[in-house]
């Protein structure tokens, strides 16, 4: 009969397993700015599985059994099922109900275990200001030798439209509570629904879910830049990284992690360009919470959470000239990643490409780029200014002459001799030796006030697309078509340093728009009569763009110039900057296919 009853249950569970070979979890969160209403909705047959209950001879399930281990089920769901906050600390739920059909005195048989349910209700209080949550379970695990799957749906107060995800276990999954841009409700049209996702793109960066992995390629003139965001438990999978406490990674445990974090996009993210494969510079390996969004700019130092925080490294491959042929391998897959989507810049144009364990390889081919502008220089075609030349040492030898027949006046005779060879060097040396000066008596040519805006605006263009320019050498060259002397230098660095986004972690942003505000002319006293001084307002428009978005900086100078003719050319001879500061500051995303 032991047997019998033994033989029955075996194939009582050989049934359930090939119908149910998985544990299913619906649960239902209700979610308001105070509190979290949970539902898991789950069958008897998770009591058997998780609880070791005993069937009966007759192959049922004991009510008293079943009651025994729906209580038990309590503390099971709140240590394995976890929420936590934005810095992943756990939230503290409590069972407040807990649902369950009527039972028959005898028990449930074991082939009906999954036509009986059970409902738990969990409460967990938020605290102000909660808006991100992370919730993981872990109900299947190796030591019950099987998987479980839990269908999360999640409902905002304000909305009628859930949040969906099916949750492995162990494999947490991040939500925005967006208090002020809820989703819109089941009746919204499509429309709707496109501005509202558009909004949520613009408000996140372009940075929407919390689990992906992200990968922007830059292929520009002088550079190729990788960027990849990735979720440091889904990195964990393939970098090991040490660490204290097994929930959190500190300071000083990211920095250890660095290295090898860098040996590996090194290796699983090689890049050919114009068939050479180029070594990598690591720009930096930074950690970010939940909290944060704007990825380009330095994260701050902190204890990070391992279920919700993100890695973002940027490598960049130096060329010599613009890339023909740019190549990139992607092997970064495992049991996180199966696959991912990489979305490449170049110029204003944008393509994407989706790796898999059987697409690995992209290859771009440059369609043609224009060269960057010549800077000529700003030709100056006023006549020359008219000037008298005097034989400096024939005038010399008459003063002289003059002088020694004064003094040996006494001695006519001598001093007529004296006088006579004088003026006879003199005149030999009449065309030899001579200055020219201006003439006091000419008009001096100069520009109206449109001509020295115009040419002032000209030299203030040509001096910012010098920064165009890849190297040292050349930015000098382009720069000394429109600057002269010692000038020079300074303006190389003060441009320099206010092209630099220190938000950005030091970046240099790339000129887009240089506008003369207004400008107004006077004499160079001093200097060439037909330069002339300028006191200007300009604005200067530049970006930076990091992770699929755009930094828009816009700032205003007031300077006074120098400006003189030098050969037949204008070119800004002294430079006083009188005010620096910032117009306005944007990020906008950056639209892609």
């Amino acid at each position: 009969m032991r047997f019998m009853g033994l033989a029955l249950w075996v194939w009582g569970m050989a049934a359930l397993v090939s119908a149910h070979p998985i544990s299913m979890t619906q649960t239902d969160v209700f979610a308001t700015r105070q509190s979290l209403k949970v539902s898991i909705d789950l069958f008897v047959e998770d009591l058997f599985l998780f609880h070791g209950l005993e069937p009966t001879d007759d192959n049922f399930l004991r009510k008293e059994d079943i009651l025994a281990a729906s209580e038990k089920h309590k503390a099971f769901l709140l240590e394995r099922f976890i929420v936590r906050d934005a810095q992943g600390v756990p939230i503290s739920g409590k069972v407040i109900d807990v649902k369950m059909g009527s039972l028959d005195d005898k028990g449930i048989p074991m082939a009906e275990l999954m036509a009986h349910s059970l409902v738990y209700q969990i409460e967990y209080p938020l605290p102000p200001g909660t808006t991100f949550l992370t919730f993981a379970q872990s109900l299947g695990t190796t030591q019950f030798g099987f998987p479980a799957v839990m269908m999360l749906r999640i409902k905002q107060e304000g909305s009628e439209v859930p949040y969906v995800a099916e949750m492995r276990s162990n494999e947490p999954h991040t939500v925005h509570l967006d208090w002020d841009h809820p989703p819109l409700s089941s009746e919204a049209s499509e429309k709707e629904w496109q501005e509202w996702e558009s909004t949520r793109r613009e408000k996140s960066l372009g940075i929407t879910s919390y689990s992906s992995v992200y990968s922007f390629l830059y292929i520009e003139n002088y550079e190729v830049r990788h960027e990849v965001l990735v979720p440091l438990l889904t990195l964990e999978a393939s970098v090991p990284i040490k660490r204290a406490d097994p929930d959190f990674l500190d300071v000083a445990e990211q920095e250890s992690a660095g290295p090898a974090i860098k040996e590996f996009f090194t290796k699983a993210n090689p890049i050919t360009i114009d068939g050479v494969k180029v070594a990598p510079l690591i720009d930096r390996v930074d950690f970010y919470g939940l909290d944060f969004k704007d990825f380009a700019q330095k994260a701050d130092q902190r204890r990070v959470s391992m279920v919700n925080a993100r890695v973002g490294v940027i490598l960049r491959y130096p060329c010599k000239s613009p890339p023909e042929r740019v190549e990139v391998a992607w092997d970064f897959f495992n049991k996180y990643v199966w696959g991912a989507q990489m979305v490449i810049f170049t110029d204003d144009k944008n393509y994407t490409q989706f790796f898999s364990p059987y697409q690995k390889t992209y290859l771009w081919s440059s369609p043609g780029r224009s060269a960057l502008p010549t800077l000529d220089h700003v030709s100056q075609s006023l006549r020359p200014l008219p000037t008298w030349s005097i034989p400096f040492a024939s005038a010399a030898f008459v003063v002289v002459g003059i002088i020694g027949a004064v003094i040996g006046r006494t001695r006519p005779l001598r001093a007529a001799a004296f006088l006579s060879i004088d003026l006879f060097v003199a005149a030999l040396l009449w065309n030899q030796f001579r200055i020219e000066v201006p003439s006091p008596l000419a008009t001096v040519p100069r520009l109206d006030s449109e001509e020295a805006r115009s040419v002032f605006d000209r030299l203030l263009q040509n001096v910012y697309r010098s920064f165009d320019y890849q190297n040292d050498d050349q930015i000098y060259d382009a720069l000394h078509r429109s600057l002269a002397g010692s000038i020079l230098q300074k303006t190389y660095l003060a441009i320099k340093q206010g092209l630099v986004v220190m938000e950005q972690g030091g970046a240099q942003a790339r000129v887009t728009k240089v506008s003369l505000i207004d400008g107004r002319e006077s004499p160079a006293p001093g200097k060439d009569p037909r330069g002339f001084e300028y006191h200007a307002t300009w604005q200067v428009e530049g970006t930076v763009e990091h992770w699929g978005h755009i930094h828009q900086r816009v700032n205003e100078y007031q300077a006074n110039f120098s400006v003189e003719p030098v050969g037949d050319a204008w070119k800004i001879t002294a430079m006083n900057v009188e005010s620096d500061r910032r117009k306005s500051f944007r990020t906008r995303v950056r639209t892609f296919q």
